[in-house]
């Protein structure tokens, strides 16, 4: 609503009860993407879009070939209604559920549905039947008909991100029985990959489909649900520890790419930053509409859902800090107070009294001047809701309160950053004065606290026995200091045959006590992370022999099975050493004591645990990136 004040010398005359609601204007949707339109950007940058452009239309026409070539089951034709809520697929049930065959019943219609693409049709009930022969990937408005081709894998309304979470779940209560799940979610994850954008966007719908689909949409958190799967399987989060370590740095590359383009996009007003928009031109990247209802104007619930992320962000530049710093300032400041959209009845829904109630905030807000806008069917834009069509009024929510969610959750964020803590658990292969751990701790991210708590001489056994692991929980129960902490557990060495009293049996008690240690960590909150043991430097006939392998494959097995992060040292440490050769490696231990019969070849001097630890640091890297960069 526009109010008029007219001024007459000193005298102010308000003119009561006049104001006049405007047309702003008319939306115009986005535009897709095109050789037309890739051919007026700067030479520099078409190579890259003309390629994506091409292998987008190569996925669609494989996926579309597909379906061809099946034979049409007549059950098919009789179509698969809509669906909304969760789809069929609940992410928030126990662990063990997902091992239920009612579970495994949903995983496997998800599989079903997964496209040749690697991605999901949306709206689908994954708790029904799989899919027939012939039957679209993406249920359409009306029978199944192969000629009906809408969005075949897409990003909206959580579709494909939600199959992925699905099936990773069902994955990690199976161990290596949850292959075929695993293999779909990495297929997932390369769909993923291939539908971002060269500037780092996402579309809604991949193959692109043409049309405001193109655009990059942020529109109810679809991107911002990518970014956050993607930063889970790039952390190494418990659940995605079989993602391999060249496509966990994928998945990191990939965030990283997206957040400098979201912190390029977040839009300014009078020189200073404001929200972002719930689509941009998959181009240009200006602001873009979508349905002729939903302008091209800044989107308080999609700006909050982009803060909610960049709060996720381990590290945060200083950009990124500057751009939540400014994106809730304009949160706060276009809160509306003590005011409800509700009512029914001739008026329909209105914004209303309501001393007291929570902050509320317009879908939509004019870029430029930071006041409400509203938009209908007929792709009028107005600056007063109740000027619009009353259907639109009444079945679209044109005030919201999701801001209010990152409002609070930058409260926690503002303040001074806590850094991430290791628990170093093992033998002495890691302990101090003999072990690498020391060495590690001092390699790790600046802002990450490294406590070493191996002890000579412990087995998976004798840690817990001699109360070492105590002290352990007691630092997992003192965690205020810390923003997560992870505990990795090494053992191997002193769990071998012959060591009284602390020797286990390989094929039952060392799985089981490892695994203890990693159910008990996570329970209080840690991320525990397996670790294979170091190799001996023991060579025979000039080649390193392996003394260790059954006990590092026994880890591996307990990592897959758990779908617990692994940092596999075994393995990596014997190619170190056959590549120093036997002289070499016997000078990296501590002197012998005077009865040994012979050099140590199982603990490190200085020099050794200076060449182990980053051997270690490598594998951490790949298992939980976030530790090691700087």
């Amino acid at each position: 609503m526009r109010h008029f004040v007219l001024s007459c010398g000193a005298l102010w005359l308000a003119l009561p009860a006049i104001s006049l609601a405007a047309v702003l204007g008319s939306m115009t949707p986005a535009q897709p993407v095109s050789e037309a339109r890739i051919a007026a950007l700067p030479l520099e940058q078409r190579a890259p879009w003309l390629a994506y452009l091409a292998r987008s239309r190569a996925l669609m026409e494989a996926d579309k070939g597909a379906l061809a070539a099946e034979q049409l089951d007549p059950a098919a034709a009789a179509g698969r209604p809509h669906v909304s809520g969760d789809g069929g697929m609940p992410l928030r049930k126990a662990a063990a559920w997902y091992g239920t065959p009612e579970a495994l019943r949903v995983a496997d219609t998800i599989l079903s549905f997964q496209t040749p693409a690697g991605g999901w049709g949306k709206n689908a009930d994954r708790s029904g039947p799989p899919r027939r022969s012939g039957e679209s990937w993406s249920p359409p408005d009306g029978p199944q008909r192969k000629s009906a081709w809408s969005y075949v894998g897409t990003i909206d309304n959580g579709a494909t991100t939600s199959e992925m979470r699905f099936l990773a779940l069902a994955a990690a209560q199976l161990g290596e029985r949850g292959e075929v799940y695993r293999a779909a979610f990495l297929k997932g994850l390369r769909y993923l990959l291939n539908a971002q954008y060269p500037n780092g966007g996402f579309p809604q719908i991949y193959p692109l489909q043409g049309g405001y689909h193109d655009a990059v949409t942020l529109n109810d958190d679809a991107m911002v649900k990518v970014l956050d799967l993607l930063l889970d399987v790039g952390q190494g989060r418990t659940g995605y520890g079989f993602v391999p370590p060249a496509e966990k740095q994928e998945a990191l590359a990939a965030v990283r790419r997206a957040t400098a383009m979201l912190v390029a996009t977040q839009q300014k007003s009078g020189g200073r930053r404001t929200g972002w928009g719930q689509q941009y031109d998959a181009l240009s990247l200006e602001l873009a509409g979508a349905r002729n209802f939903e302008p091209a104007a800044l989107a308080s619930s999609e700006s909050a859902g982009v803060l909610l992320f960049l709060m996720r962000l381990p590290d945060p530049s200083p950009e990124v800090r500057e751009a939540v710093h400014a994106g809730v300032a304009w949160l706060r400041a276009t809160a509306l107070r003590d005011v409800a959209w509700a009512g029914d009845g001739p008026e329909g829904r209105r914004l209303q009294p309501a001393p007291g109630a929570p902050a509320l905030w317009s879908r939509y807000y004019d870029a430029r001047t930071g006041k409400p806008v509203f938009g209908d069917r007929d792709r009028s834009i107005h600056d007063d809701v109740k000027e619009i069509d009353p259907e639109r009024r009444n079945g679209y929510a044109w005030y919201g309160a999701v801001p209010a969610r990152a409002i609070a959750r930058y409260e926690a964020w503002s303040q001074p950053v806590k850094p991430a803590r290791v628990i170093l658990v093992g033998d002495s292969t890691m302990a101090p004065n003999g072990g690498y751990g020391d060495a590690l701790c001092r390699r790790l991210a600046p802002r990450v606290a490294c406590v070493n708590k191996g002890r000579a001489g412990r087995s998976t056994s004798s840690y817990r026995a001699d109360g070492y692991w105590e002290e352990v929980r007691s630092l997992l129960d003192d965690k205020r200091d810390f923003s997560q902490t992870y505990v990795l557990i090494g053992f191997g060495h002193n769990d071998q045959p012959g060591k009284p009293g602390r020797s286990t049996d390989l094929k039952t008690e060392f799985p089981a006590n490892m695994g203890r240690y990693a159910i008990e960590a996570a329970a209080a909150g840690a991320v525990p992370v397996l670790v294979t043991p170091l190799a001996r430097r023991t060579f025979e006939n000039g080649k390193p022999a392996d003394t260790l392998a059954p006990w590092a494959a026994a880890t591996r097995a307990l990592a897959r099975e758990r779908q617990l992060p692994l940092v596999d040292l075994h393995p990596a440490s014997m190619a170190a050493f056959a590549a120093l050769g036997e002289a070499e490696s016997r000078t990296l231990g501590p002197v012998p004591k005077p009865d040994a019969k012979g050099p140590d070849l199982t603990h490190l001097n200085d020099k050794g645990a200076e060449i182990v630890a980053p051997i270690a640091l490598k594998e951490l890297a790949s298992a939980i990136p976030s530790l090691t960069s700087p």
